[in-house]
């Protein structure tokens, strides 16, 4: 999981984030650019001319982390992560069309048995 999208031009020290899905951003001297927010990271420019400040967390960690809090305790990044697994869950398997929201974050997480097998649920 994505938790930031982030670059440091290395010839004119901007630090640029990409904040969300196709927010493509250059640094002042258009050396380097960043897109993707936390949907993807995508580069543009040499890597010679930027050091990568990007945040990555393995979704075994996050899955831990997720199971291991209450509904209320979760960042909206995580009720984003597993809104994004559930609705993948429920497309593959066919359970139903519906794009997931944080409705049904707060069900699954009443049921943390059902919730672990959606979040580690191989593709």
């Amino acid at each position: 999981m994505i938790i930031s999208n982030k670059a440091k031009c290395l010839k004119c020290g901007d630090v640029i984030e990409s904040r969300s899905v196709h927010d493509f951003v250059w640094c002042n001297c258009h050396s380097i650019a960043v897109d993707g927010g936390r949907e993807y990271l995508r580069r543009v420019g040499e890597a010679f001319d930027m050091k990568e400040l990007s945040e990555i967390k393995e979704d075994s960690i996050v899955n831990k982390e997720v199971l291991a809090k209450d509904f209320d305790d979760l960042t909206y990044i995580e009720i984003e992560y597993i809104i994004k697994k559930i609705s993948s869950h429920n497309y593959r398997t066919n359970v139903r069309s519906k794009r997931a929201d944080a409705t049904d974050v707060k069900i699954y997480m009443g049921d943390k048995k059902q919730l672990e097998e959606i979040l580690n649920y191989e593709y």
